[in-house]
């Protein structure tokens, strides 16, 4: 399907991903997009995958060899601009959405080195960081705005964040891995989940539509499984031998999707969320140049004239599906004129 064709049927943008609520879907008429942060652990390059949804094949780079960093996280702002986390230059970088060229360094980054970055429901920067802390930064100027919440007692280091319904979910690391959940405008209301995980394990929740939040726990071969609303365990999916979830999102049929982190042979993997079958792989080791994984984004169009608000986020996606599959068909055009 031509570019052209494609960003006329994304009127309107859901985006997935492992630290956004699913929000609800019509029918989709453009290719489904997988997107996750990739390391090539013999170069250590560090680059922006794309592949489709549906078949799992490659849709090349979206943004190729993050000048020499290592990416600790990405996200698309309302502008349409990617923000990328540099984990060794302690900086965030903002990149053109549709080109993949630098602007800037929007923000500058202290105290330990970044991870998640994600845009909250203020429209403001929210930062996870290797210390634990959740800082904040204003979403048009890059300022720094302070720490937003602090690690609780007894953990070391930061695993995954989500806004949702109101409250951001944190995952953290320590003796015993754990979940808290806080307002997510004040940061206050401090509410331990959960402290059951591996001390290394728990990695970003995500939310579906029938009211279950689903935590990957790295350390293990294990996805834990709650209700929302009571942020009781309910049960617990078992992932493949021998790989570690690191970062879940769904597809547009409502299965559960885990990019494992096993060193330098990440996989996509697809699981039925409500018995945790195994349904196959999608991606492959290997496949498209990938390494070691994380981030992964699922990002689906619909036939709708008005763009969708993610609730969880209250950022508009319309101009990221724009943005990235301009991206890939830039790239396809530069393959094909090399070749």
């Amino acid at each position: 399907m031509k570019l052209s064709a494609l960003l006329r049927t994304a009127a309107a943008v859901v985006a997935v991903t492992v630290v956004w609520c699913i929000a609800p879907m019509r029918e989709a008429t453009a290719t489904p997009i997988l997107l996750l942060s990739n390391t090539d652990m013999v170069s250590y390059k560090s680059n922006i995958l794309s592949y489709d949804a549906a078949t799992g094949a490659s849709l090349g780079e979206v943004l190729v060899n993050y000048g020499g960093g290592f990416i600790g996280g990405f996200t698309y702002g309302a502008d349409g601009n990617l923000y990328v986390s540099d984990f060794n230059g302690l900086k965030i970088d903002r990149y053109n959405g549709t080109t993949g060229v630098f602007i800037d360094k929007f923000a500058t980054v202290t105290s330990s080195s970044p991870y998640q970055p994600l845009f909250g429901p203020d429209g403001n920067l929210y930062l996870g960081q290797a210390v634990g802390a959740v800082t904040k930064y204003d979403g048009l100027t890059g300022q720094s705005l302070g720490t937003f919440v602090s690690r609780p007692a007894g953990a070391f280091d930061f695993g995954g964040m989500a806004f949702h319904n109101g409250g951001l979910y944190v995952s953290y690391l320590g003796a015993s891995g754990s979940l808290s959940r806080y307002d997510a405008i004040t940061g206050g209301n401090a509410q331990e989940v959960y402290a059951g995980f591996s001390s290394n394990g728990p990695r970003a929740p995500l939310f579906d539509n029938a009211g279950n939040m689903y935590v990957p726990d790295w350390q293990t071969n294990k996805i834990y499984a709650f209700n929302e609303n009571s942020l009781t365990l309910t049960g617990t999916i078992t992932t493949r031998q021998g790989t570690s979830p690191m970062s879940l999102s769904f597809d547009g049929g409502g299965n559960l999707l885990v990019l494992s982190d096993n060193g330098s042979n990440s996989q996509i993997d697809r699981y039925d969320p409500a018995t945790g079958a195994l349904l196959g792989t999608l991606v492959a080791p290997g496949a498209g140049g990938l390494g070691r994984g994380n981030n992964l984004t699922f990002l689906a169009s619909e036939p709708s004239s008005v763009p969708e608000i993610d609730p969880s986020t209250g950022s508009s996606v319309l101009s990221l599906v724009a943005g990235v599959l301009a991206m890939i068909e830039q790239r396809r055009r530069r393959a094909a004129l090399v070749a």
